[in-house]
């Protein structure tokens, strides 16, 4: 007892009203039925003549009621699941290895899906559970285990069959995490069939403290588990950058599959769209391809149902006006400007030439234009290796091209290659010189066969990916005698051959005083926002006289970079910004009270928009008006990191779960459906239907499917995890305190209204009678069985879970729905007595 003893008090603080009542001595006389006369749950009925009211009419008022409540359970959860937002997007910078300092989440997001984003969109059906198990003098009822497995068995079968059918076909979505997923799947398998090992295996139809503590330590592996298999560690593979899988526009961050989708659909490369068509699509991009939460589809498809503001912008919404647009043309537009150049930053020229001619260039033609000219040395030296040069070069009117001829002196002494420059400066009237201010001149020695190299200018080469290819230039350096060769080929690095570029392989002969060759490259546009891969071009097997037979010292490679394209980036960061506030409407959370009152009497689907409201939602939102007057009083996510809001909504929830457990047990005494039939169908499919608009938005939305089937076997396994491994634990560790009193030999003694149990447990313990549930589980775990083989199927055959072609998506969709109806059918038929196990 000594033990015992803190047990109880401590649960005594937990559920008071129930440790008020454990001792009440009674009569074995059976307790009426919730509806009939003298019945009562935990706050309803209201009337105590109620039962007299018409039948008819009051199984009508409390089904419109369960509906009703199911609605603001949904509401109160849209702000419980918005505080989750606002506490797990809070971000950190850091340093990578390389010293680049970028931001990320303080929240693993496969951490904040299992624990926090799980909690949120199951917190009904868990809730439920530990009220029932409180209300009830810490005795298991029949509702909460059984809308556990029944919500299971519709996340599961309906939630991903409709996921399966709300791709177009043939378009489709793979599990990108599948370590993640194995593990959630597993488990979520696991978990019940744990379940039954607790009620029939071990000590049956009574649930041990060790069981029940252990069953609830599962929910801490699980997600240490499913985090070391986001991190890769039982893989070699190397983990990418946190940012690796989002890209920056503006201030904000999009998934790359949407913009490439876009631009892809647009049928060209951004720099190629004409202003207006690039801005649209951007436009869209930065609108609706923004990479979303699983709590902002969680809260989105609530207030589509009941018709509130919605925080996932719809797809086909453009929010730039022409005003916006002709500002970004006005920006983007450049005066041109009369500038003069030399035509080639470098030329190459033998020594025994006898002269070099430089090229020069002016933009346009009018009037007359002078630029002083002036040769310097370098490595060469003036008069005897070349003979300077300086003076005015004119431009008559109409004129652009002009040139000068540079005399080469050659002599006869093997020397390394030299140079010298031609430099550009004072242009006159009213112009400037342009970026090519001057022209280097390498002599090339004629006495030495030379060697070969990659020139300098490629050694780090960068290139857009818009370009067609990259030519990279091998150089003859120190000499042209003679005929020398080398071989070359691509290399991967991050750049993949056949993904980012065409691999190319082969010799490149030099005759006798040729300087220069081009090894060219043919690029493949992925058309990605932001790119940073390289690729090399390596020679190799250098033939030729002397020390032709060598490659020229550290150029043996060139290392070649491949970046987007600035054009295509600087429309995305333009327009992107112009969006920005338009965008700020669609943000979860809240700043004040008043916003939240405002939001809850005047914000409604479409009047952000300034576009006609639909009916429907006018509707849905004058219905649900008094839950969002109420919740509103909940503290704002602004407050103190949303904190408040998240244990004062989790507060609210708790309530609003006894009330529906109070009208679902009322509503189905009334339509004579028991308690546990009433679960599996009404209350299940009441609490999961959120979860069933969000999976399928984010099925259509999202690049993989990792938030939509992902999330239900994550949800699935904490469900039980949590939903039972918590209440479970509460009431058997205070049975197991208790011991035997009158409320259990009532009900479990030898003469017990329910079944006798002294016998086989003459100390007690915490019940759960295995008969409907057990069965009711079983079932579950072949259904569950039966889909994920379905789903890897599906991968192993058309390369994705949801999604393909038209006939296996249908043909899923019927399996996965008769799979249900099978569960239905069997636990219904167990449920009322025509099956005895």
């Amino acid at each position: 007892m000594a033990v015992q003893l803190p047990l109880l008090a401590a649960l005594l603080l937990l559920c008071p009203s129930a440790m008020a009542q454990g001792n009440d001595t009674t009569t074995f006389k059976e307790d009426p039925e919730i509806c009939e006369e003298g019945g009562k749950g935990l706050w309803l009925p209201l009337f105590e003549n109620e039962h007299e009211w018409n039948h008819g009419l009051r199984t009508f008022l409390y089904f419109i009621g369960l509906v009703w409540m199911f609605l603001g359970v949904g509401i109160v959860s849209d702000v419980f699941m918005s505080a989750i937002e606002v506490i797990t997007a809070v971000e950190k910078k850091v340093t990578g290895p390389d010293g680049t300092e970028y931001t990320v989440k303080i929240w693993n997001e496969t951490v904040a899906n299992l624990t926090l984003m799980a909690l949120g969109s199951s917190a009904p059906e868990i809730l439920l559970n530990v009220v029932e198990i409180c209300s009830n003098k810490f005795f298991a009822g029949d509702l909460g285990p059984s809308t556990i497995v029944g919500s299971a068995a519709f996340n599961l079968l309906i939630i991903i069959a409709v996921c399966v059918v709300a791709i177009e076909a043939p378009e489709g979505r793979k599990i990108k995490q599948m370590g993640v997923f194995a593990i959630t799947a597993v488990c979520s398998v696991f978990a019940y069939a744990w379940l039954l090992i607790i009620l029939l295996v071990n000590t049956p139809n009574v649930v041990d403290p060790w069981e029940a503590l252990l069953t609830l330590a599962f929910f801490p592996v699980l997600v240490v588990f499913a985090y070391g298999a986001d991190q890769n560690w039982w893989k070699n593979d190397s983990t990418v950058t946190p940012e690796a899988h989002l890209v920056a526009v503006g201030n904000r961050k999009f998934s790359v599959h949407a913009i490439q989708g876009l631009i892809k659909k647009a049928g060209a490369d951004v720099s190629t769209l004409d202003d207006e068509d690039a801005q649209k699509a951007l436009v869209s991009m930065a609108v609706g391809g923004a990479k979303r939460s699983r709590a902002q589809y969680r809260i989105d498809a609530m207030r589509q149902i009941t018709g509130g503001k919605r925080v996932v912008p719809p797809k086909t919404r453009f929010s730039v006006t022409q005003a916006q647009l002709e500002e970004v043309a006005k920006k983007r537009a450049k005066a041109p400007e009369n500038e003069v150049n030399v035509v080639t930053e470098e030329l190459y020229v033998l020594e025994d030439a006898g002269h070099v001619t430089v090229g020069m260039h002016r933009a346009f033609g009018d009037g007359v234009l002078e630029v002083d000219y002036e040769t310097i040395g370098v490595t060469a030296t003036a008069g005897l290796d070349f003979i300077a040069e300086n003076g005015t070069m004119t431009f008559q009117n109409g004129e652009l091209e002009k040139s000068i001829d540079i005399k080469i002196v050659d002599d006869d002494e093997a020397e390394e290659d030299e140079t010298f420059y031609i430099r550009l400066f004072n242009p006159r009237p009213n112009c400037r010189v342009g970026a090519f201010e001057k022209c280097t001149v390498t002599i090339i020695d004629d006495d030495e066969p030379g060697q070969l190299g990659i020139d300098d200018r490629c050694v780090q080469l960068t290139t857009s990916e818009t370009q067609p290819h990259v030519d990279i230039i091998v150089r003859r350096r120190n000499g042209s005698l003679g005929q020398i060769s080398c071989s070359y080929r691509t290399t991967d690095d991050t750049a993949k051959a056949g993904v980012d570029y065409q691999s190319v392989a082969g010799e490149l002969v030099f005759k006798e005083g040729e300087i220069t060759h081009m090894i060219q490259v043919p690029l493949i546009n992925t058309q990605s926002y932001e790119k940073a891969l390289q690729f090399n071009v390596e020679l190799a097997n250098p033939k030729g006289p002397r020390q032709a037979g060598e490659l020229a010292e550290d150029r043996e490679k060139s290392q070649v970079h491949i970046v987007q394209d600035d054009t295509a980036k600087k429309i995305m960061d333009d327009l992107t910004k112009l969006v920005n506030d338009d965008l700020a409407k669609y943000v979860v959370g809240t700043s004040s009270y008043a916003d939240q009152f405002r939001e809850a009497i005047f914000e409604v689907e479409g009047a952000e928009d300034g576009e006609p409201i639909p009916t429907s939602a006018l509707v849905m939102h004058i219905i649900s008006m008094p839950f969002k007057l109420i919740f509103a009083t909940i503290p704002p996510t602004d407050f103190m990191n949303a904190y408040p809001c998240f244990f004062i909504s989790l507060a609210y929830i708790g309530l609003v779960t006894a009330i529906i457990g109070d009208l679902a047990g009322i509503f189905g005494c009334l339509a004579g459906f028991k308690a546990e039939f009433t679960a599996i169908t009404f209350v299940a499919l009441g609490t999961s239907l959120p979860d069933t608009f969000a999976s399928k938005a984010a099925a259509e939305s999202d690049e993989t499917a990792d938030a939509s089937v992902g999330n239900v076997t994550g949800s699935n396994s904490v469900n039980v995890f949590l939903g039972l491994g918590l209440p479970w634990s509460i009431a058997s560790i205070y049975w197991w305190a208790e011991g035997i009193n009158s409320d259990w030999t009532k009900y479990y003694g030898v003469n017990g209204l329910k079944e006798n149990m002294v016998d086989d447990y003459p100390d007690g313990g915490f019940v759960v009678l295995a008969d409907s549930l057990g069965f009711s589980v079983g079932i579950f775990c072949v259904c569950a069985v039966t889909c994920l083989c379905t789903l890897y199927f599906r991968r192993v055959n058309w390369g994705f879970e949801l999604g393909g072609p038209k006939g296996p998506q249908q043909a899923t969709f019927v399996l996965f729905v008769g799979l249900w109806c099978f569960y239905i059918f069997m636990s219904y038929l167990q449920i009322y007595g025509h099956i005895v196990l």
